[in-house]
C-alpha cells in the first residue's frame, strides 16, 4: 500500500468517528435520507473511485472535518554550484642559450699556397747545410709536418742523382703557417760527392744543378728552389738528405 493510500484511508477513518458515518454496508441498508450524510456519501465515494489528486482531497477532506490539510513541505532550494578555482602555478623556464664557439681546424698546406726558396748556406765538416724556407702566399693559415720530399734537377728540370734521404728524428711537430709566414726543412749536403767528381775523381765532368725540386708534404705538385752547384751523377744515395719541419741539423750532431 502507498502512502497516498494510507494517508487517504485515515482521513477517511477520522471522518467516519466524528461524524458518525456508518460503514458502507450499513449505507445500503439504511438508507438515510438525511441530506447531509448523503452529500458525505458521495464525497467519500468520489475520492475513493476517482483516486483524485492529493490536494484537492485534503482540502475538500479539511472542509467538512474542520482541519486543514497536511501542508507540503516547501522544497528547499538546491545549493549553488560552488565554483571550483584551480590555481595553477607556472614556474618560469630557464632558457639557456648554450655558446657557439667555432673552430676552423687548420688545412695542411698545399702547393698552390706555397712558396719555397733556399736560405743562407752553413757548412760544417765536409758537410753543406741548405735551408728550405716554405712561405705561405694564400689566405688563410695552414699546417707543416714531416718531410718534404727533395732532389737535384738539371737546368731541363731532369732530377740528379738519388732523391734525399731521411734524417730520422721522430715524430716531428705541427707548424700552423699564418699567410705570409715561413716554416723551414733543412737539407744536408755531402761535399765529397762534388769534390771528387770535380777532381776527376769519379767523373770527369760533373754535372751542374740548378736548384731543388720540392713536394711539400702529401703534395704531388712540386715547387722549384733555384741554387747552383757541381754534382756527380752517380754519387751515393745519402749525398743529398732532408730534415722534418722545425728540427734543426744540430739535433743530429
Amino acid at each position: 500500500m502507498s502512502e497516498l493510500e494510507q494517508e487517504l484511508r485515515d482521513q477517511l477513518h477520522y471522518v467516519r468517528q466524528h461524524l458518525d458515518v456508518p460503514s458502507p454496508n450499513v449505507h445500503r441498508a439504511l438508507q438515510p435520507p438525511d441530506h447531509r450524510r448523503r452529500s458525505l456519501r458521495l464525497l467519500l465515494a468520489g475520492i475513493l473511485g476517482t483516486g483524485a489528486a492529493v490536494g484537492g482531497s485534503f482540502a475538500l477532506v479539511g472542509a467538512i472535518t474542520g482541519h486543514s490539510s497536511p501542508s507540503p513541505s516547501p522544497t528547499k532550494p538546491a545549493p549553488a554550484p560552488v565554483a571550483s578555482t584551480t590555481t595553477t602555478t607556472t614556474t618560469p623556464t630557464s632558457t639557456t642559450t648554450p655558446m657557439t664557439t667555432t673552430i676552423t681546424a687548420a688545412i695542411s698546406c698545399r702547393s698552390v699556397d706555397l712558396s719555397v726558396a733556399v736560405g743562407p748556406q752553413i757548412g760544417a765538416a765536409g758537410t753543406d747545410y741548405f735551408p728550405l724556407v716554405f712561405t705561405n702566399t694564400g689566405i688563410r693559415s695552414c699546417t707543416l709536418q714531416g718531410y718534404p720530399g727533395v732532389s737535384f734537377v738539371d737546368a731541363s728540370g731532369n732530377q740528379v742523382a738519388s732523391a734525399a734521404v731521411r734524417q730520422e728524428t721522430g715524430p716531428g711537430p705541427l707548424i700552423t703557417v699564418a699567410p705570409g709566414q715561413s716554416a723551414t726543412a733543412t737539407a744536408m749536403v755531402l761535399e765529397g760527392a762534388a769534390g771528387d767528381c770535380a777532381n776527376g775523381g769519379q767523373d770527369v765532368n760533373p754535372i751542374g744543378v740548378y736548384g731543388f725540386r720540392v713536394y711539400p708534404p702529401d703534395q704531388t705538385d712540386a715547387l722549384f728552389a733555384p741554387q747552383s752547384l757541381p754534382i756527380c751523377a752517380d754519387s751515393p744515395p745519402n749525398t743529398l738528405s732532408i730534415f722534418q719541419f722545425g728540427v734543426p741539423p744540430s739535433s743530429e750532431n
